[in-house]
This record gives structure tokens, sequence and C-alpha cells, in this order.
């Protein structure tokens, strides 16, 4: 039996690279829209609803990895580093929630990262040439999640 998936997009529409999860998304929902539930620009403690619902999560989202921009990695939740989440291009919290699910008896499902390194998170609309190459990149690495 598939697992239920929910794919997870955060960013900002006006932070030129950070709109990678969001794009990401988009794009899934429109080319494969049976696969899994898409969100987009989801509050992290708004996941403590869905989580009961589904067997796995994954979030995508630019990270600041001290890596060159475009590069990208997959991360379990227990790879992932947890302290402050000062990686993540916002305020992500999975520091919080994730303890907080435990605490309230919610199954917290299998949670995968899909981080990429941003090149612009100034105010704009322009998502950089590697960031745009490392979409696509997630984006199929996602589907071999899927199948």
């Amino acid at each position: 039996m598939a697992k239920k998936t929910a794919i997870i997009g955060y960013g900002s529409d006006i932070r030129n690279d950070d709109v990678a999860g969001f794009k990401v998304v988009r794009d899934l929902k429109r080319d494969y829209p049976d696969k899994a539930v898409y969100l987009e620009g989801y509050n992290t403690v708004d996941l403590l609803d869905i989580m009961p619902e589904h067997d796995r999560m994954i979030i995508i989202d630019c990270a600041f990895l001290s890596k060159k921009p475009g590069y990208h990695e997959k991360r379990s939740l227990n790879e992932l580093d947890l302290i402050d989440d000062l990686s993540f291009s916002h305020e992500a919290n999975f520091k919080k929630v994730v303890p907080l699910a435990e605490s309230m008896g919610i199954k917290v499902p299998e949670i995968l990262f899909f981080l990429i390194q941003p090149k612009d998170v100034n105010m704009g609309e322009r998502i950089t040439r590697p960031v745009k190459d490392t979409i696509e990149k997630v984006k199929a690495e996602i589907l071999k999640e899927l199948d």
C-alpha cells in the first residue's frame, strides 16, 4: 500500500530564490495531482493538524547550508540540525513542533526535508539559475520517493 504523503513547500513569493519550495509544490501539483496532498505556505505549528492523516511528510525549503547556490540535500528528521532551526530561511520551529506533537500523543510521520541553498533571498521575484536548475532535480528526487 502506498504511503499517504503530504508535500509541503515553504518560502516566500517575494524573496527571489526563497520561492523554491513553493515552485516545487506548484509544479508537482500541476503535473501529478493524484500523487500526494500538496500544501504551501504552511505555518509549522499547523502541521500538528495534518500529521495524523499522513504516513510521510516531504518538506521543501531554502536553507542556509554554507554551500554553493543551488546545492541541495535530502535529510530525515533525525538528520536535521534542529538547534534553533537557524539554517532555514525563516523561522520553521521544527525543534519545538515535533516534541509538542509527541507530548500531545500525535503520531509524528516520517519527515523528509529537501533543502536548497539559495543564492539570493532579497526582495524580488527572480529565481537565480542555480536554484532554478536545482528545482528540477528536487522534483525528480521527490517523484522517486513517491514511487
